[in-house]
């Protein structure tokens, strides 16, 4: 399973973050040189309903617990291809609403067609002591592991943490389960 993203907000009381334009030259000027046109590409991203860009570490307000974004998902690849949207609130995995259906779910599976864009409105319920959402999409979601790739997968995300979170400390639960990440 591969993730395509994931996207944290923080939320407070203070007014929402303006955000540069300078992200989106740096995205076209990536475009350029890996040729995005040749190879195709995905993107993906979340607006507020006003219509602005979305980033990580965006200062968000919630209206009466509730959060309320767009989430738009652009698939210039020659194959259809199904993905899903999973929602975390602190870390836990949440139910939340999408716009034209009645229910809510703890996920949301959506096929592209190929060269495709598609927006739609997430609405999550949130508590009043949230401190991070986080949105993921995933390709693919109906792709099995096969248990070496999972074993692959693990030690990676074991340096990945190591790297990048030097103050965490690694502590293995048992010879059958992954490692485990403690804050010093």
């Amino acid at each position: 399973m591969v993730l395509l993203g994931v996207f944290h907000w923080f939320f407070s009381s203070s007014p929402t973050k303006e955000l540069s334009t300078s992200n989106i030259v740096d995205i076209e000027k990536e475009r350029e040189v890996t040729n995005a046109d040749e190879y195709g590409s995905v993107g993906y991203g979340l607006k507020n309903l006003k219509g602005k860009h979305i980033d990580e570490g965006s200062t968000l307000n919630s209206k009466d617990n509730e959060m309320s974004v767009v989430a738009s998902v652009d698939h210039y690849i020659d194959e259809d291809r199904k993905y899903a949207l999973l929602v975390f609130e602190d870390y836990k995995q949440v139910k939340f609403k999408v716009e034209n259906k009645e229910q809510e779910v703890n996920k949301y599976f959506f096929e592209m067609k190929p060269n495709s864009s598609i927006n739609f409105k997430v609405s999550v319920p949130i508590r009043s002591d949230s401190i991070e959402l986080t949105f993921v999409i995933v390709q693919k979601p109906e792709y099995k592991l096969k248990e070496l790739d999972l074993i692959l997968f693990l030690q990676k995300l074991d340096i990945f943490l190591i790297l990048n979170y030097p103050k965490l400390k690694a502590k293995k639960i048992s010879n059958s389960s992954p490692f485990h990440f403690l804050m010093k």
